[in-house]
């Protein structure tokens, strides 16, 4: 239910087409057909085919920026996550869900078109 939702809201959000993997063997099948044009990744840490966080790694891999949209989480987790530098953290359960990953993957595709260089002594 969570992916047709966020898939809708993020088409219509953002105008994009969204490539949906409902497993690691699906998502590795993208990347590799896309050529590396993925920009962000919104993925659960928990898969049929890779229930250790590996599909993140796969992302994290790739230099695709990483959106986490997960049910499971604690404190053991969250570091984890955190410490692989990924966009944002976003539990499935919470009401506003589906608006925060929309929100988090606008700031990723800004960032992403955005180039800063700060020089400072």
């Amino acid at each position: 239910m969570f992916a047709a939702v966020l898939k809708h809201g993020l088409e219509t959000a953002h105008g994009v087409e969204i490539t949906h993997c409902a497993s690691l063997a699906a998502l590795r099948n993208a990347v590799e057909m896309d050529g590396g044009e993925f920009s962000v990744a919104v993925l659960d840490l928990n898969l049929p085919d890779a229930p250790n966080c590996e599909a993140l790694d796969y992302v994290i891999s790739h230099n695709i920026a990483a959106i986490v949209f997960t049910g499971l989480f604690n404190n053991s987790t969250r570091e984890d996550i955190l410490a692989r530098n990924v966009v944002d953290c976003v539990i499935k359960s919470r009401p506003d869900s589906i608006s925060h990953v929309i929100s988090a993957v606008d700031r990723a595709l800004t960032n992403a078109r955005t180039n800063v260089l700060l020089v400072d002594s």
